[in-house]
């Protein structure tokens, strides 16, 4: 008896996945928000956060067959209502946004927030004592870049409250949300993707639950891309220059907020120099100008911050297994540090060399979607090399998953939520205490996830082979 597969013609994938896809993304995100105290939730916060990314990623695998049909005003409607619950509760999982709030009222009061670290500031109220006594390393100057220090002063106009400051990082994530979806509608990209970042639980917890900056400078960056890609006619050369004007404006202020966005800057400029090779010319001087302007007011005491950068770069790590096991077999942090700093400069020129070669022989259409995806590898590189890991660095890749996602970097946007293991003992103990083994198992996701779609790839390329050679000729 011969068996037959059963049919399923009947079933309308499509119209499932629009209508149970942001309703059950909805379910998960109630259950996360009614979790008592995220810190000492850490395992029901990584399996939600896990059931998140795992329906992210089967709407990935289901949308390339079939296009959800998602407006932008639905896309961005879930957006802000996952993000609400998180906004109004404290900030659980990290105490940064305590030191945004206080440069930024230091800021407004007159002062230079590079000037003194604020354990030597006096607390004139007893609020400013509350805001004070929460921050983490009291003892340090900022180590945030001047346009930042900017936004924290806009911020905490907003009632100079830690609810008013992270209702302006939500807007300005939402705002995120919206530009993606433009940059999307501009490279011809199908809208639905933007919901690997919208409706990602990374920019969820880590900016409207923890309060975190990142946000501020994925914005201007988007803002820099959607300038740099816009197609002007051959008659409007003045908006066309306009444009490279805004970039280069907009590269410094996200530049200036976080400095990792740097590392993005050749591929910028690859990027403007593709559109018209003098426009390079006007988006350097507009770069170099605009962040002339951002730091001069606060030089020199924005010398001091420097100095925390250097602390920060010679001395911190967190949750970096392959930092760790550099150290352990050179025997040396600083000579460890080198070793991987190195390696991250010659991978990423090496990345560059490889993009600024291919974008010579591809059309000019697919140019902007080649370089966002080596930003993606870089973005990657980073997590895999930086010291110092901690979950809300991987927001800048959670945002480019709409451009290149691959199962390697939506494992990783997961796995790194499993480093707030150390949230437990600090929450109830006061002790900071890692567990070399989490730090592996975030590593080791990503790369079995690597490793199984690279014997995929050999597979279908075997297949195909096979294919060829049985064809008659």
């Amino acid at each position: 008896m011969k068996l037959t597969r059963p049919n399923f013609a009947w079933f309308d994938w499509n119209r499932t996945i629009t209508g149970a896809g942001p309703a059950l993304l909805m379910v998960f995100y109630i259950i996360l928000a009614t979790l008592t105290d995220l810190r000492l939730a850490v395992a029901e916060l990584t399996g939600l956060t896990g059931m998140i990314v795992i329906l992210l990623a089967f709407l990935l695998y289901r949308g390339e067959k079939q296009t959800p049909e998602w407006p932008i005003w639905l896309i961005l409607t879930v957006a802000l209502l996952i993000r609400i619950p998180f906004l109004m509760r404290p900030p659980e999982l990290s105490d940064d946004i305590y030191r945004y709030l206080w440069d930024g009222l230091q800021l407004l009061s007159g002062e230079n927030p590079y000037a003194l670290a604020p354990a030597e500031i006096p607390a004139v109220t007893d609020s400013l004592a509350t805001i004070k006594n929460a921050i983490n390393h009291p003892h340090l100057v900022t180590i945030y870049g001047p346009a930042a220090e900017l936004f924290f002063a806009l911020a905490s106009l907003l009632g100079g409250t830690i609810t008013g400051f992270k209702m302006a990082l939500t807007m300005v994530d939402l705002g995120c949300c919206y530009l993606l979806c433009r940059l999307l509608g501009r490279l011809r990209i199908p809208l639905w993707k933007s919901v690997l970042y919208a409706w990602h639980p990374m920019p969820v917890l880590e900016i409207a639950g923890s309060g975190h900056v990142e946000g501020v400078g994925l914005f201007f960056l988007l803002a820099t891309l959607l300038s740099l890609t816009k197609n002007h006619a051959p008659a409007k050369a003045a908006r066309r220059k306009n444009s490279y004007w805004a970039a280069g404006l907009f590269t410094s202020c996200s530049v200036l907020v976080k400095l990792f966005p740097a590392v993005f800057l050749p591929g910028i400029l690859l990027l403007s120099t593709q559109q018209k090779r003098s426009g390079t010319i006007t988006f350097t001087t507009s770069f170099l100008l605009i962040s002339i302007a951002l730091i001069v007011p606060f030089y020199p005491e924005i010398s001091n911050g420097l100095q925390t950068l250097h602390t920060y770069g010679a001395t911190w790590e967190f949750s970096s297994f392959f930092f760790r096991s550099v150290r352990s077999l050179l025997g040396s942090s600083l000579i460890a540090r080198l070793c991987v700093g190195i390696l991250f400069l010659v991978c990423a020129g090496r990345l560059y060399f490889r993009l600024y070669h291919s974008l010579k022989t591809c059309p000019k259409q697919t140019r902007p979607l080649a370089i966002l995806k080596t930003f993606y590898a870089l973005s990657l590189l980073f997590l895999f090399l930086t010291p110092t890991l901690h979950p809300w660095y991987g927001l800048s890749l959670v945002l480019l998953l709409a451009f290149a996602a691959c199962p390697c970097g939506l494992v990783l946007s997961w796995s790194l939520f499993l480093s707030y293991q150390v949230m437990i003992s600090y929450s109830l103990l006061s002790q900071w205490q890692e567990n070399d083994g989490v730090t592996a198992l975030i590593w080791l996701g990503p790369l079995t996830a690597l490793g199984l779609q690279w014997i995929n790839n050999q597979r279908k390329t075997l297949l195909d082979q096979t294919k060829k050679d049985t064809l008659p000729r």
